[in-house]
């Protein structure tokens, strides 16, 4: 990647490179009209410059490494977004560093660490959850007060109006799988298998909103939580579903970790996808992908990750940004 450089920019301009560091970092200088400074910009803007962080950050008096709070998963979602996050850092040479945790503690060790190293901003999951939830609002409203930039991540449900965030459509996903089962006519039957959390809920809705719409009515079956679940539990779940399930049956699964269960219980049966039942399983699965084509909602994690840092790179430039709602797609699985 070349960068652009303040003289490059003066050359286009007709002007000192000294001008264009006032026009670009909005320094009080009388002798350059505000008209003139906005045509610098422009300039700079489709030159493609973007400051060196390092050296305006130390020029604040803060580190120029910006900070990352992620929750501590251990699956495929969390290794796009620090993909994301990754390859953008590069692409807009930001220092990234990591923290992981999703609770109050751990969280105000975090902001703590942001203000006592001062670094540059923030890009950050917020355990909204926590009993100590106000806290945690009141702790990152004075980090932004003192002049913190700050990127929340998935805040659905928690609207986080003092920053800028990049949410995903949940209601998106679940009317994608309604309309994609809604295509197979001879379906007698339709189950929803889902887990009991405010994001989960969001998406069951439009699902059964969407084939209430269509006269179909939908077998609900919600998980307490499959964090610390058994294979035993899990399968024990399942089985009333399928029992109770009228083949040709449309499955929606609004996690990846039923959808193997689902296929080796239905298998005992003496189902076959396609013919006894049709599946529609949310995010990538674990491994090598899918022995059976099975139609996904994919999340778009790894843009989430790529667009908090180009969006805090803007916000670091004094550039206005704005909040942004990302639609999951649907497509098929197979093997890696």
């Amino acid at each position: 990647m070349n960068h652009v450089t303040l003289k490059d920019i003066a050359a286009a301009a007709g002007v000192r490179p000294a001008v264009v560091s006032v026009a670009l970092n909005n320094k009080r200088y009388t002798r350059v009209s505000p008209v003139r400074r906005e045509e610098i910009r422009r300039i700079a803007e489709n030159m493609g410059y973007r400051p060196n962080i390092e050296a305006a950050s130390l020029r604040r008096g803060k580190k120029a490494t910006v900070g990352v709070f992620l929750p501590s998963w251990e699956d495929v979602l969390l290794l796009e977004l620090i993909r994301g996050l990754s390859d953008a850092a590069s692409e807009f040479s930001i220092p990234l560093t990591f923290s992981f945790g999703m609770t109050a503690e751990s969280y105000f060790r975090f902001i703590d660490s942001m203000d006592s190293y001062r670094h540059t901003g923030m890009i950050s999951y917020v355990p909204f959850w926590d009993r100590n939830y106000e806290r945690i609002l009141a702790r990152l409203e004075e980090y932004i007060g003192n002049g913190g930039k700050v990127i929340s991540l998935n805040t659905a449900g928690w609207p986080m109006k003092q920053t800028i965030s990049l949410d995903i459509d949940e209601k998106c996903g679940g009317t994608l799988a309604a309309k994609h089962l809604l295509r197979f006519k001879g379906l007698r039957s339709y189950a929803l298998v889902s887990v009991e959390s405010q994001i989960y809920y969001l998406r069951d809705d439009a699902f059964c909103k969407v084939l209430g719409v269509a006269g179909k009515k939908v077998g609900k079956y919600r998980f307490e939580s499959l964090r610390t679940a058994s294979p035993e539990k899990i399968t024990g779940f399942l089985e009333p579903m399928l029992a109770e399930a009228k083949p040709p049956v449309g499955i929606f699964s609004t996690s990846p970790d039923f959808c193997p269960w689902i296929f080796l219980l239905a298998a005992r049966r003496g189902w076959v996808y396609g013919k006894d039942f049709e599946l529609v399983c949310y995010d990538r699965p674990f491994g090598f992908g899918d022995f059976q084509p099975v139609m996904r909602i994919i999340q778009p994690f790894y843009r989430i990750g790529y667009m908090a840092v180009g969006k805090l790179s803007d916000m670091l430039m004094n550039k206005t940004v704005s909040s942004e709602i990302l639609k999951p797609e649907l497509i098929k699985g197979g093997l890696a």
